[in-house]
C-alpha cells in the first residue's frame, strides 16, 4: 500500500495545483496537469484493482471523494471563465453591430 500512499499524495497535490492554475486562469498549465493526473489515476486504480480489505475499500472512498470534491472547485473556476467569456463575445457582437450601423448610415 505503500507506493498507493505515495501515488496518492501526488494525485492530491496535482489536483491542488489544478485548482491554483485554474483559480489565476492559467489554462494551458492545468490542461497540462490535467493529463498528467489521467495518466496517475489510471495507474492508482491499477494497483488497487484487487482490493480485498474493508478498511482499504473505505480508504480508496474517501480518496475518491476528496477528489471529486477538488475537480467542482476547478470545473466551477473553469465554468466562471466560460461565462465571462460568452459575456465578452455578447459584448464584442453588439460592438461590431454598433459598428456596421454607424457605417451604413454615416454615408
Amino acid at each position: 500500500m505503500q507506493v498507493q500512499d505515495k501515488q496518492w499524495q501526488q494525485l492530491v497535490l496535482i489536483s491542488h495545483t489544478m485548482l491554483a492554475q485554474a483559480q489565476q486562469k492559467n489554462w494551458q498549465e492545468l490542461t497540462r496537469l490535467d493529463v498528467q493526473r489521467k495518466q496517475l489515476l489510471e495507474q492508482y486504480f491499477a494497483n488497487t484493482a484487487t482490493l480485498d480489505d474493508t478498511a482499504k475499500i473505505i480508504i480508496m472512498k474517501e480518496h475518491i471523494n476528496t477528489l471529486e470534491t477538488l475537480n467542482q472547485k476547478i470545473i466551477a473556476c473553469v465554468k466562471e471563465e466560460k461565462s465571462g467569456l460568452s459575456e465578452e463575445k455578447k459584448n464584442v457582437q453588439k460592438g461590431r453591430n454598433a459598428n456596421k450601423a454607424y457605417q451604413r448610415f454615416s454615408r
